[in-house]
């Protein structure tokens, strides 16, 4: 990306948190076996290698992740195309899909540093720029799926980079970079459709964009839902000749046991704050572990996904949460200062987290399937969360902040560490 080299030549400090964001993804990468720590690798896999051999898109049902959008699949069977056709074994292609998925990690980390360049663009400082790149650098929820062979890892750079030209477009009115921002969002919805939160989310923010009259509103609105249709509508209207009936074509494949016991509409909103310490992790098969609540599992998944690391890890998990509680009582005063003072400036940042939010209660109103909680389906919340975190860190009086900034690079410490003894505990 161009518009990252002037600002790491002129600021050393993001050229170390860059190198240390990457390496931690490449050790991580190195030390993890294709299905560890991985949802259904074996059903990804089996429909990367259903596409090279018939370079057609399966029966929604035909396989365990027939049912998901194409792109992914057909862009991995390319890469290996040339290695396959050599007769190099399973192993050596794995691999090679690895490969993909640390590229990947890395280009979307280095996206959301992007962003970060364009939420703090009036700071004088440093500082919050450099607090909210060591975030995402550092942050199981964007460092786990770099050694995953699945379509959730495009949606990390998907859901970055597409935000970043929305945010873009809201502050400049663009429409370059609205179109770029459409068509990204588009082929993320043939990668994976939790892209689709982030199109209506977008179009909210075309509509609210003062810079365009309503004529060009009109227009561009128009044009905008042609592009739409032409690039994705193919797909939905294929979908829909093979019978697919949900948005999660395998929903009805789940094992009933995945099913939430004794759901209630409440649970979208209770949170149990004690729970987080007497079970530091959830399980998608047990309901003791927090499974029935929504921010439970929100909150428990983006550190551990939907496992038990062990004592140790569960030890330093407990510490996590401790910070987590502070932070969250910043990320609530930066909201709060940002609705008060400059609401419209930060409309994307909220827009996008209402929506993604929401969206997740819909679905899981509908299925009552634990998993579909788990925040590796929202990992665009991480860019407003530690964005009003850092603000509100920095609305504190400078004698505050002098006590409150430096927890910040601590909590990263104990997040590698926490990395590195899931990675131990291979």
């Amino acid at each position: 990306m161009k518009v990252l080299g002037p600002i790491f030549r002129h600021n050393w400090p993001l050229c170390g948190i860059m190198v240390f964001g990457v390496l931690l993804r490449f050790i991580y990468v190195l030390a993890t076996p294709f299905a560890v720590r991985s949802y259904d690798a074996e059903g990804h896999i089996t429909y990367i290698f259903y596409v090279f051999s018939h370079w057609t898109i399966p029966e929604p049902e035909a396989a365990w992740q027939f049912f998901q959008p194409p792109l992914y699949y057909f862009f991995s069977a390319i890469l290996i195309a040339p290695f396959r056709s050599m007769h190099l074994d399973r192993e050596f292609i794995i691999g090679l899909l690895q490969i993909e998925s640390f590229l990947l990690t890395v280009v979307a980390f280095l996206a959301g540093i992007w962003v970060g360049t364009l939420l703090f663009r009036d700071e004088k400082k440093r500082r919050p720029l450099l607090i909210f790149s060591l975030l995402i650098a550092v942050f199981p929820a964007v460092i786990f799926p770099s050694s995953r062979i699945s379509n959730d890892t495009p949606m990390l750079l998907v859901f970055f980079l597409s935000f970043g030209f929305l945010q873009r477009f809201w502050m400049q009115g663009k429409l370059r970079d609205w179109y770029i921002a459409l068509i990204i969002i588009a082929l993320g919805i043939l990668t994976k459709s939790n892209a689709i939160p982030l199109l209506v989310a977008a179009f909210i923010l075309l509509v609210l964009q003062r810079s365009l009259p309503r004529k060009q509103l009109f227009k561009h609105a128009t044009l905008s839902i042609g592009i739409l249709v032409s690039l994705v509508g193919w797909y939905v209207f294929l979908r829909i000749l093979q019978g697919q009936e949900h948005i999660v074509g395998n929903i009805g494949m789940n094992n009933a046991k995945l099913f939430i016991q004794n759901w209630h509409w409440t649970n979208l909103f209770v949170f149990r704050p004690h729970a987080l310490f007497e079970f530091p992790f959830y399980s998608s098969w047990d309901d003791t572990t927090g499974r029935p609540f929504l921010f439970e599992v929100l909150f428990k998944s983006a550190l551990s996904g939907e496992w038990n690391f062990g004592s140790t890890a569960n030890n330093l998990l407990r510490i996590i949460y401790v910070f987590n509680f502070f932070f969250f009582f910043l990320c609530l005063r930066g909201l709060i200062s940002a609705i008060k003072h400059s609401s419209r400036e930060h409309l994307p940042l909220i827009i996008t987290g209402v929506i993604f939010i929401v969206s997740m209660m819909a679905l899981v109103a509908q299925k009552h399937v634990g998993g579909l909680q788990d925040f590796r389906y929202v990992p665009i919340l991480l860019l407003p969360i530690f964005y009003f975190t850092v603000k509100g860190a920095l609305s504190l009086s400078e004698s505050l902040q002098k006590i409150i900034l430096p927890l910040f690079p601590i909590y990263a410490l104990v997040l590698t560490t926490y990395i590195g003894i899931v990675l131990a505990e291979i």
